[in-house]
């Protein structure tokens, strides 16, 4: 049997992509908590049936270290990205601790023109010549380039071989396994009823999306599937361009009541988009928040920020520690002087307090 990781920055989509190959996908309540996904696939290659098993991991998972440990063992990769993704391959695999000898099968959702505009970066990323071409299915990557995936030698040194292939979008859709088997999907009905409610609370709606402010940055809320995600605060001012959207995790205790006709999954995110807003929320989902904002990649313009700020931004996206204490005294001295808002001192003094008190609870 085959290990073959599918890698990508879109969880749906690469669940998308697993439920094209016509593999049974299981254990979907994982596609909810760690964004992974799991299948099973038979080929025949050389007169020989080939088990593969395959694992999706999206980028960036919602708890550090966990992709290279679920990439543990995998003999080939399959790396599925939009156009605009195709920058962020090199990351992916790095992430994932995928090994230089095994073949890669990199995948661009749009037309040739895409895949062949990615040529260029990718042959430098690889450090071979990469030609792209066409496929017209999931199941024909498997049925067209089979070697990728069931030829495998444990003890070659060179580097694999890579392939590139442009893939229609029409043959790769999003998709959301369901929340938990026996429980319907959130209807047309509960939809707009989630939209109402949410106008209730102040809480702008893009099409099927809520959208809340928050201190730790923008969260948005897909209302057809519940996953939540997160623009940190620390990317609204970094200077590059990566703009990461990261998933939060947040499970229910109970189904909960309303007088209303509603699911327990429609009442779910209900409850979700009301915790947000209000900021009342478990200890771990403010953590997940938090630790949203640390990458140490981040960079900062300090002419164009608040002192204060530049400050806490910096500590607060490098920092592998819980905030001293000293820095809030340090804020709370420049507000008396009359060197930092009140609005400002307020905002970090509330993300301090959260992340110092998370820290001294979890022994951090």
């Amino acid at each position: 049997m085959r290990k073959v990781i599918v890698l990508g920055s879109d969880r749906a989509l690469l669940a998308g992509f697993l439920r094209r190959t016509r593999s049974g996908i299981g254990f979907p309540s994982m596609f909810y908590v760690t964004g992974l996904v799991f299948g099973i696939v038979r080929y025949e290659f050389n007169n020989v049936i080939v088990t593969l098993q395959l694992w999706t991991i999206p980028y960036p998972m919602m708890y550090p270290g966990l992709a290279a440990s679920f990439a543990r063992g995998h003999t080939s990769v399959i790396i599925v990205v939009r156009p605009d993704e195709v920058k962020r391959i090199r990351e992916l695999i790095d992430s994932c601790a995928i090994k230089d000898n095994v073949s890669k099968m990199i995948v661009v959702v749009g037309d040739i023109k895409d895949a062949e505009d990615a040529t260029n970066e990718l042959s430098e990323v690889f450090q071979q010549e990469l030609e792209a071409k066409v496929v017209d299915s999931v199941e024909a990557i498997f049925r067209i380039y089979p070697r990728v995936f069931a030829e495998y030698d444990t003890n070659r040194k060179e580097k694999g071989e890579v392939f590139l292939v442009s893939l229609s979008a029409d043959q790769c859709e999003e998709y959301y396994p369901p929340m938990q088997t026996g429980t319907p999907a959130i209807n047309k009905k509960e939809i707009q009823f989630i939209k109402d409610f949410a106008k209730k609370m102040n809480i702008k709606v893009i099409n099927d999306d809520m959208i809340i402010q928050t201190i730790y940055g923008e969260v948005s809320i897909h209302i057809p599937s519940g996953e939540v995600a997160i623009r940190p605060i620390v990317c609204e001012v970094c200077l590059l361009d990566c703009k990461k959207l990261k998933n939060v995790c947040i499970m229910r205790v109970d189904d909960g009541w309303c007088n209303e006709d509603v699911s327990a999954a429609a009442l779910l995110v209900i409850a979700k988009a009301y915790a947000l807003k209000s900021l009342d929320l478990p200890k771990h989902v403010i953590n997940q928040l938090i630790m949203s904002n640390k990458c140490s990649n981040a960079r900062f313009d300090a002419t164009g920020i608040d002192e204060e700020l530049y400050e806490i931004l910096t500590r607060l996206s490098k920092s592998k520690s819980p905030i001293k204490p000293s820095l809030i005294d340090e804020a709370r001295r420049r507000l008396i002087s009359g060197r930092l808002s009140y609005t400002v001192f307020s905002i970090l003094k509330r993300i301090f307090e959260k992340y110092t008190t998370h820290g001294k609870e979890s022994g951090e």
